[in-house]
């Protein structure tokens, strides 16, 4: 009998997506790797029936026999967090924004680990870097660029 009946695993799976659909600081809650942890094992922004789930749960569980294990503390960690945390103020949980402190005081950053990469913004980001590698060559060459055409 697995430690995780299927009941369990449906109530973390959907508290995880509804967190991840919500708000999805509770995430930046744990480090970088265990949230890919959470999202191989319960997959909480993919729709899946129930039947696919229960083939998604035995692939990665066999592909990874200690995820299961490794992901639900985590999911219930979370979830244990998300209940204590009902009581604060948000501010109290969120993670920190980037910005220069102006009295030199710390600042810390948080990660949110998205499973679908969006890749619109990736090409984008990549065509951006080869543009200003380009023109930085381009300008050690001492040719110059206007519109993308040399002058």
């Amino acid at each position: 009998m697995p430690r995780l009946s299927h009941n369990t695993y449906c109530e973390l799976r959907s508290f995880l997506a509804s967190a991840w659909d919500q708000d999805q600081t509770l995430f930046a809650l744990v480090c970088g790797a265990d949230q890919w942890d959470v999202h191989r094992f319960f997959a909480p922004t993919v729709d899946l029936t129930d039947q696919e789930l229960r083939a998604h749960r035995i692939k990665v569980s066999t592909a990874d026999p200690s995820l299961p294990s490794r992901a639900s503390k985590l999911a219930r960690k979370m979830h244990r967090f998300h209940n204590a945390a009902k009581h604060l103020p948000k501010e109290a949980y969120r993670p920190a924004v980037f910005k220069h402190s102006s009295q030199g005081s710390p600042i810390s950053v948080r990660a949110i680990m998205n499973p679908e990469p969006n890749y619109r913004l990736l090409a984008k980001a990549f065509i951006s870097l080869a543009e200003a590698q380009l023109a930085e060559q381009r300008s050690d060459d001492g040719q110059t660029l206007v519109d993308g055409k040399e002058v």
